[in-house]
């Protein structure tokens, strides 16, 4: 009985972490697609918020790749990265259920 309450404990947690990275991915992909098509100031709202919370997490893949045509492709080693452990997750949640 105490696994099956640890089984469903585990599956409610990866259910909960993989719902937040595909609500993150989401904001991930507005700000950059504002970020390549409208110029915009980055210092009002609601655009302070969506940088704020972005930013942390692209400032870890920016560098990483050459800019190309002045443009900077770090950003989809961002989407590749959470998409991969979204992928994992889900394998992971299905894992649990069967």
């Amino acid at each position: 009985m105490l696994i099956f309450i640890l089984f469903v404990i585990l599956k409610i947690i990866l259910g909960v972490i993989t719902e937040f990275c595909r609500i993150y991915l989401f904001a991930l992909s507005i700000r950059v697609f504002l970020a390549w098509i409208v110029t915009i100031n980055w210092y009002t709202q609601p655009y302070i918020v969506l940088k704020k919370l972005t930013d942390p997490y692209l400032n870890l893949f920016r560098g990483t790749l050459p800019l190309i045509l002045g443009m900077d492709f770090s950003s989809m080693l961002g989407f590749l990265f959470l998409e991969c452990v979204i992928k994992l997750l889900e394998s992971i949640y299905i894992e649990i259920i069967y």
